[in-house]
C-alpha cells in the first residue's frame, strides 16, 4: 500500500500559491508516492512476486473542491499514473488499484472534526451525515488484499458518498409505514 498526502486551502487563480507550495503538494502527493511504486514493483518483478499495490488518493482527484485544485491535481495525477502502471505490471501478475477516500477523521483532517461547526457543515454534505473513520479505510484495504481479487486498474471509493450527491437536495429516509 503507498499513501502519503497533504493538503492546504489555497485560491488558485487569486495566485496565492507560491511554486514552493506547488513544489511541496507534488513531491509529497506524486513523487514519494511514485518512487516507492517504483521501489516494490521493481522487487516485485525482479524476484517474480505477483501481488497488489493500493495507492490512496482522493475523491478531489475525481471532483475537485474550492481551495483544493493543486491537491487534486497531484492526486489525480496518481490515480492516471497507477491506471498507466496497472497495464505495465499486468503482465508482471502485479495488480494496482487506488482507493479514493473522502472526508476520513484523520490528522489532516482535524480543523474540521475538532471544530464542531466545520463538522456539522462537512457532515452535511455528505449522505452518511459523518466523516469516515481510518479503520474503516483499513478494513476495505485488508479485505481486499486477503481477496487476492482479479481488479487491477481500479478505485475504490470510500467517501460516505459524497461523489453520488449532486442537485440540491439531500437524500431523506423513506416514510415509516
Amino acid at each position: 500500500m503507498c499513501f502519503s498526502g497533504t493538503q492546504k486551502l489555497h485560491n488558485s487563480l487569486n495566485c496565492d500559491q507560491t511554486i514552493e507550495d506547488i513544489d511541496y503538494f507534488t513531491n509529497i502527493n506524486f513523487k514519494r508516492t511514485l518512487l516507492l511504486t517504483q521501489t516494490i514493483a521493481r522487487k516485485r518483478v525482479v524476484n517474480q512476486v505477483e501481488g497488489s499495490i493500493y495507492t490512496i488518493t482522493s475523491i478531489n482527484a475525481i471532483q475537485p473542491g474550492i481551495g483544493l485544485s493543486v491537491y487534486g491535481a497531484t492526486k489525480g495525477a496518481l490515480e492516471t499514473l497507477m491506471k498507466g502502471v496497472a497495464l505495465e505490471l499486468a503482465p508482471h501478475r502485479i495488480k494496482i488499484n487506488t482507493i479514493a477516500v473522502g472526508a476520513i477523521e484523520t490528522d489532516m483532517n482535524s480543523s474540521v472534526w475538532q471544530d464542531p461547526e466545520k463538522l456539522r457543515l462537512v457532515s452535511s454534505g455528505i449522505p452518511l451525515k459523518r466523516l469516515g473513520k481510518p479503520e474503516e479505510v483499513a478494513t476495505v484495504l485488508i479485505n481486499l488484499l486477503k481477496s487476492g481479487s482479479y481488479m487491477t486498474g481500479s478505485t475504490i471509493r470510500i467517501d460516505g458518498g459524497w461523489l453520488l450527491k449532486t442537485g440540491y437536495a439531500d437524500p431523506e429516509k423513506y416514510p415509516e409505514e
